[in-house]
């Protein structure tokens, strides 16, 4: 008998991508494209490194889609390319939870889709609102992102709410 083997992985996909509407911005191509990174993310490291010969055969869109829907990833902050040595890419994929406050966007949070790694990142993420505090960026590195107001914050795990509040409406927000 044959040697079978079957590949039985899932990935996350954060229901943010589509209530924060930027599920709506993409076009079908766009989004064809991040499926298909996002399905050849190392588990360990979150490294992406399909060619884009890979994606264009896995998506069946052309090369210069594939390209150009890479740009789009970029430009919503949900990829990072890196130039390798050889040709090819690595890609590095992003998420965004949006943090809600009395049902209204608050703050963003992104950080690295690393699968190993996600279950640790929204617990962290989960108990730490949950006391009202803001999840520790140098243990699961996140970003920050008060909505609405063009402020990004690294390291803020010492920012209690009043201070998020004070950076809040000093730019414009209001309580």
């Amino acid at each position: 008998m044959a040697n079978l083997s079957a590949q039985p992985q899932w990935f996350h996909f954060f229901r943010d991508i589509v209530r924060t509407g930027l599920l709506a911005e993409m076009d079908g191509s766009t989004l064809k494209v991040y499926v298909s990174v996002k399905a050849h993310s190392n588990h360990q490291s979150g490294e992406s490194r399909p060619t884009q010969q890979t994606i264009s055969r896995e998506t069946g869109l052309s090369l210069a889609t594939v390209k150009r829907s890479i740009s789009q990833l970029e430009k919503f902050g949900l990829l990072q390319k890196n130039k390798t040595a050889r040709k090819n890419n690595s890609y590095f994929l992003n998420e965004k939870i949006q943090v809600l406050k009395n049902k209204e966007p608050h703050f963003q949070i992104d950080f690295r889709y690393v699968p190993s790694q996600i279950a640790q990142i929204t617990k962290k993420i989960k108990d730490s609102l949950s006391v009202g505090e803001l999840p520790d960026s140098n243990q699961i590195n996140i970003t920050i992102n008060v909505l609405g107001q063009g402020i990004q914050m690294n390291g803020c795990q010492q920012m209690d709410e009043n201070e998020m509040n004070k950076i809040w409406v000093q730019n414009g927000g209001h309580q």
